[in-house]
């Protein structure tokens, strides 16, 4: 069963001669919303991914390219937001956009069917690479970049670092989750009542009813699980 062509309408509709527009209005594009990597990074693995592209499609790979690697930091750190004016609104960070850039140039370095782009898109990924970051979730979606890379180059060192690196990260997060799960459990389980059945009722020669308390409020121990971006928005938590 033979599967059927993506189209990339749309794709085409929100990209120009700079990147890939971050929001849309029904089909037409919100250029007031400016650029983001997070969504250029996005672009790229689909792009790159694509076996046949039709001229305009294999375009984009290259204007996503150039985005990406005009948003990395010498120290590997990653700017996330253009505005349309083309001026950054903000600094560069270890945060999701730095881990799905990574994402992108794994790919690309190694997916695309042009050479000279999977050269340009290595050396990118080679320098986004030194940095890391303490958000697991950053550290999964840098992972995968990494992942395509060794799938190719085995023995590429950065990529192999960085994998060993966030198997830390990301086992140090689980670990911490598991604790506070297990606390939240306990504590739970002593606010119940003694004896391992419920409260008794009044009975039916009852002839008023006791007055009730409200319960007490169940103590819960937080735990945020969604790690913030650098500029201190939550992220929306898409890959």
């Amino acid at each position: 069963m033979s599967r059927a062509a993506a189209s990339f309408a749309h794709l085409l509709r929100m990209s120009d001669d700079t990147g890939l527009l971050e929001h849309a209005r029904g089909a037409v594009p919100r250029r007031s919303c400016g650029y983001c990597v997070d969504d250029v990074a996005r672009g790229l693995v689909v792009v790159s991914r694509e076996e046949h592209p039709a001229p305009e499609v294999a375009k984009l790979a290259e204007r996503y390219l150039a985005f990406v690697a005009y948003a990395l930091a010498p120290d590997g750190r990653c700017r996330n937001r253009l505005g349309y004016d083309r001026r950054w609104e903000d600094d560069p960070g270890s945060g999701d956009s730095w881990g799905r850039a990574l994402w992108g140039l794994g790919t690309a370095a190694t997916a695309h069917r042009d050479a000279w782009v999977r050269r340009d898109a290595l050396e990118c990924f080679d320098t986004a690479a030194r940095c890391r970051s303490i958000s697991p979730r950053a550290m999964a979606f840098a992972t995968l970049g990494a992942a395509e890379i060794l799938r190719v180059h085995p023995s590429h060192a950065g990529a192999r670092s960085l994998v060993v690196d966030a198997i830390g990260t990301i086992g140090a997060w689980t670990n911490s989750t598991g604790s506070s799960t297990s606390r939240r459990s306990t504590t739970t389980s002593r606010s119940r009542p003694s004896g391992g059945g419920r409260p008794a009722r009044p009975g039916p020669a009852s002839t008023s009813s006791p007055s009730r308390r409200p319960p007490s409020p169940m103590p819960v121990l937080g735990h945020s699980a969604s790690p913030r971006t650098p500029t201190g928005r939550p992220d929306s938590g898409a890959p």
